[in-house]
């Protein structure tokens, strides 16, 4: 007799416990990923480490027996992404081997330089009465107070009969252009007005919610990007659409209830329903955007690197999962590696001279404008400065170490205040600074065993200087940094490094023609200068030009959710653009290799 195909196993968290179904002809570490159980950030090819769960009793794997340690592995922690669903049983439990901490993204900016004109308005009329010498139809008799083609769907329809049952002064919700009618209420009612602008990012997502009536923003939150769990990057949820189809429409299930459920807080905080959102800009990677509308996404990680689209695009709402009165319009990106955020970023570019606008995510994408056109291209600095690809990196949790010095003591702040946990983006940047600074990593990028150090480095630090199966790493107290650490943060280094110089060439500048470095997103705005420079992640030409936008991507989706001329002049921007491929550039690996280390190599 065949095994059942679908067992019932408990989560267990938060001392609750949870009933899950397993397809065991599927993967368990995806489809305790798709439960948000467990992160995959390699994607659960077992190359990572970090997807832990708790059941004692499992079997152990190979890759268990390389990541984890003897005592780990004693207590029933287990990759998720090994686990074997021939090993599992009804009733089979998992605990998380860490409380699950919310992530935090910036959703801070200035103030937005539009003058308030949505896509939306609210107008008051006047509809008469049917009578036996008029019996027009409702939507006849509302039409004749209105100066413009109107149009309706059928719910809109049950509205205005509603409505005019018992009022004759009524509000409508209309779109200025097309003159579609989303909404109609007794005049007398309250009637919320709302915008959401939401950025969608790889790793997390922010939004934001407006009065569109007013201009007023009412409130802002973050969290994670539910799609995380199944890898840290692009390329790694790319390649698990690839590996199973089904997973195009799991993603955008996930992504979907992601921004969903991070908007109803904002609405439940104020008393407000889904319902009275009208209109929503999003931005994000192309990548992103893809997964939104449930779109194969195998052609941009495959060369020509074509998108099915980069268009600025308009859904109805309800058609991809949401349950607002109006649609979800796109801003248009540029390429499969520049998108939609970026262009939102550019719109809020005001300054000085040529300005370089550098978002150091995973995907490292850099711009230089200036009045004559911007060019833009994306560099695969990989997710080392969101703490990814790090022996013991971690998101922007509590816990995570953000900030740390050697000299003259060695101290670690984490986020919270708490004992480290592991170690983010900032932190990292940190890291490989302060190793620099106390002489413990030299000019080439190798981290030093203690007996190769100086005297007074090794009398300092010695203790802290360690060894594993992977080589040197140093000791931070509840976290390590290790010699392969260091190289993902010079790969990442010179990848922008080297973008930045391809970008100059084009234009026959030097980075001291630059007016402004523009720093955007959360990495950007925490980032310590200092330690920038020290490592030359920037030009050193450029100290004192360097500022952070904040979330310019938010900024941006919410200026073209306020401003129809906002929203017009990205198109503008994406016309004066032009993209730089950098795989076939052979200025840009000369440069990339020029960048690798860590001594004088200014422009």
């Amino acid at each position: 007799m065949a095994a059942d195909p679908i067992l019932t196993v408990i989560l267990h968290e938060d001392g609750q416990d949870k009933d899950i179904h397993i397809d065991t002809k599927r993967s368990v570490g995806i489809q305790l990923a798709e439960h948000g159980f467990a992160e995959l950030p390699c994607a659960g090819g077992g190359r990572c480490g970090k997807c832990k769960v708790v059941s004692p009793g499992l079997p152990e794997s190979d890759e268990d027996k390389v990541f984890l340690t003897q005592a780990e592995r004693d207590r029933g922690v287990r990759l998720a992404c090994r686990i074997e669903a021939g090993s599992l049983v009804s009733g089979t439990r998992f605990e998380r081997v860490n409380q699950r901490e919310r992530m935090v993204a910036l959703t801070d900016f200035g103030n937005l330089p539009v003058e308030l004109d949505p896509v939306i308005a609210k107008i008051t009329v006047m509809v008469t009465k049917a009578t036996l010498d008029d019996p027009a139809s409702d939507w006849t008799r509302l039409t004749r107070s209105l100066d413009f083609e109107a149009t309706a769907p059928p719910h809109v329809l049950v509205e205005l009969a509603d409505t005019l049952a018992a009022t004759e002064q009524v509000q409508l919700v209309v779109k200025k252009t097309g003159g579609d009618i989303l909404a109609v209420r007794p005049a007398d009612l309250p009637m919320p007005v709302l915008g959401l602008a939401v950025d969608i990012g790889t790793t997390t997502l922010a939004a934001y919610l407006y009065d569109l009536m007013t201009g007023e923003k009412i409130a802002a939150a973050s969290a994670e990007n539910p799609g995380r769990s199944f890898g840290s990057d692009v390329i790694s949820r790319i390649n698990m659409t690839m590996q199973d189809r089904d997973n195009t429409a799991r993603m955008q299930h996930l992504l979907a209830e992601g921004i969903a459920s991070l908007a109803r807080e904002l609405l439940a905080d104020h008393g407000f329903l889904a319902a009275d959102i009208y209109d929503a800009v999003m931005v994000g990677n192309t990548t992103m955007l893809h997964f939104l509308l449930g779109l194969p996404t195998a052609n941009i990680a495959l060369s020509p690197f074509a998108p099915v689209f980069t268009e600025a695009w308009s859904v109805p709402a309800r058609a991809i999962g949401f349950d607002y009165s109006g649609d979800i319009r796109l801003l248009p990106g540029l390429a499969s590696y520049v998108g939609s955020d970026v262009m939102a970023g550019l719109l809020t570019i005001a300054g000085p001279g040529p300005t370089i606008y550098l978002d150091l995510g995973t995907n490292g994408e850099i711009c230089l404008a200036d009045d004559d056109e911007v060019i833009a291209l994306a560099t695969a600095a990989g997710p080392a400065f969101e703490g990814q690809n790090i022996a013991c990196g971690m998101a922007s949790v509590p816990g995570a170490i953000a900030e740390l010095s050697l000299l003259p003591d060695v101290r670690v702040d984490t986020i919270g205040g708490g004992a480290p946990q592991g170690i983010c983006g900032t932190g990292v940047l940190a890291a490989v600074a302060e190793l620099l600074k106390a002489g413990i990593v030299d000019e080439g990028g190798r981290l030093q065993p203690a007996e190769e150090c100086e005297e007074d480095v090794r009398r300092t630090f010695g203790p802290r200087l360690k060894q594993n199966d992977e080589g040197t790493y140093f000791d931070l107290g509840g976290a390590y940094f290790s010699a392969r650490d260091v190289r993902e943060v010079q790969l990442a280094k010179a990848a922008i490094r080297a973008g930045i110089e391809v970008l100059l060439r084009e234009k026959n500048l030097t980075a001291g023609d630059i007016g402004q470095v523009l720093l955007a997103g959360g990495f950007g705005h925490y980032l310590n200068l200092s330690h920038a420079f020290r490592i030359g992640l920037l030009p050193d030409a450029v100290r004192g030009k360097v500022r952070s936008v904040g979330n310019g991507a938010g900024m941006g989706a919410s200026m073209a959710l306020l401003s129809r001329d906002a929203w017009l002049k990205v198109a503008t921007l994406k016309a004066r653009t032009r993209y730089v491929e950098l795989s076939s550039r052979r200025d840009f690996a000369e440069a990339f290799m020029d960048h690798m280390g860590f001594g004088d190599d200014e422009l």
